[in-house]
C-alpha cells in the first residue's frame, strides 16, 4: 500500500458520512493534552473536530499535540518487541553499531550516537536508530538526493547481525501502524484545515 493510498482511503472515510455527525466533548490527558480513542478516529473522524480544534486551533492554551489512546492489540506486541530488538542493538559494541551510522545522511538514517549537540555539546545521554518506515530507498532524482541526503537516504538495516536479526520487521510493523494512524488523524484534521 502506497502512502497516497493510505491517504485517499483516509480521507474517504472521513467524505463519505454526509449525515449529521455526533460532535464527541474534548477529553484531556492528566497532564492537559486533547486525548482521543482510536476507535473514535477510525469509526467516527469528524465526531472528533471539537478535539481537533482544541489540540490544533489557535487558542493561546492549543498545545499543538494530540494523544490517540485505546490503540489496538497489536500496538503492544508490536512495541515490545521492537524495544527488546533496540535494546539489543544498543547493547551491541561500537564498532558493530558505527556500521550502521550514516554521516552521508548527516545521521538521519541508521545509528545515531553522540552526533547530535545538545547545549553545544555531543549528546551521548541516548542513542537513535532511524529509518522510513513506508519505505526503504525513496524514487527521487539524484540531485534532490544529493540536495537533501537527511530526507531522501536509504535505510539502513543490521541484516548480518545475529542478535537483532527481526529489527528491521519489527521497525517497519510498528512504525507502519504509527504511519497509518497519522494518516487517519490527518484525513480526520481535513475539515478543519478546509474551514
Amino acid at each position: 500500500m502506497t502512502v497516497g493510498s493510505v491517504l485517499r482511503r483516509s480521507l474517504a472515510t472521513v467524505a463519505s458520512g454526509t449525515r449529521a455527525v455526533r460532535q464527541r466533548p474534548v477529553e484531556y490527558t492528566s497532564e492537559g493534552a486533547v486525548s482521543i480513542s482510536y476507535e473514535a478516529l477510525q469509526s467516527e473522524p469528524l465526531s472528533l473536530a471539537p478535539s481537533i480544534e482544541k489540540a490544533f486551533g489557535h487558542q493561546p492554551d492549543s498545545l499543538g499535540i494530540i494523544v490517540v489512546r485505546d490503540l489496538p492489540e497489536h500496538y503492544f506486541g508490536a512495541r515490545e518487541r521492537l524495544l527488546k530488538l533496540a535494546y539489543a542493538f544498543a547493547s551491541l559494541n561500537e564498532p558493530t553499531r558505527e556500521r550502521y551510522a550514516d554521516p552521508k545522511s548527516r545521521y538521519s538514517f541508521g545509528w545515531s550516537h553522540g552526533k547530535e549537540i545538545m547545549n553545544g555539546k555531543p549528546d551521548v545521554l541516548k542513542g537513535s536508530y532511524y529509518a522510513n518506515p513506508v519505505m526503504d530507498e525513496p524514487d527521487i532524482s539524484k540531485e534532490l538526493r544529493d540536495a537533501y541526503p537527511e530526507y531522501y537516504g536509504k535505510n539502513i538495516w543490521p541484516k548480518d547481525v545475529e542478535a537483532v536479526q527481526n529489527f528491521e520487521t519489527s521497525f517497519k510493523s510498528l512504525g507502519r501502524l504509527v504511519f497509518d494512524i497519522g494518516c487517519d488523524l490527518a484525513a480526520a484534521c481535513q475539515p478543519f484545515g478546509t474551514t
